[in-house]
């Protein structure tokens, strides 16, 4: 038994001391792809996710900031047969936290189209944390109009 606990610390700790490095530059280009649960019209939904981020503005906050602009595919779906595709605008602020961990907030504006239609808005606030440069894991909450009051999924740098 010590010899499994002693083997889950080591592994632990080299993940947490990782340095992988979370910061965007500008012209960096990310997709995220998660999976979220909301509601949508009093209706729990089910709302996987695909987005597409590029860095724009770089260096800022003391060189640990970062703006991204990007987009959101997504869809929906209700107990209630309700179903929409979803196309949104992100706009996010980025502050690394530590040097495998990333923080961001950030908005969503566009529409959903469907058996349902109408907009898309909310703001969100995110972390990822850089398992390697490349791949992340992330998790996010938001508030806002058919928008996943919390999603998780994997981030790939292209």
């Amino acid at each position: 038994m010590k010899k499994v606990i002693l083997s889950m610390v080591i592994i632990l700790a080299g993940i947490f001391t990782m340095n992988a490095q979370s910061a965007i530059r500008k012209g960096d280009l990310l997709v995220n792809i998660g999976m979220g649960i909301g509601s949508h019209h009093g209706s729990a939904a089910f709302m996987p996710t695909a987005d597409l981020e590029a860095g724009i503005l770089t260096g800022i906050a003391g060189g640990k900031g970062a703006f991204t602009t990007g987009g959101r595919l997504g869809y929906y779906g209700t107990e209630y047969n309700l179903s929409a595709v979803i196309l949104a605008t992100k706009l996010d602020f980025h502050y690394q936290l530590a040097s495998s961990v990333d923080g961001y907030i950030g908005q969503t504006l566009g529409g959903y189209f469907g058996n349902d239609t109408g907009f898309v808005y909310g703001l969100h606030l995110g972390a990822r944390f850089y398992i390697q440069r490349d791949f992340a894991l992330f998790s996010e909450v938001s508030a806002g109009w058919a928008t996943p009051f919390v999603l998780v999924g994997v981030s790939f740098r292209l």
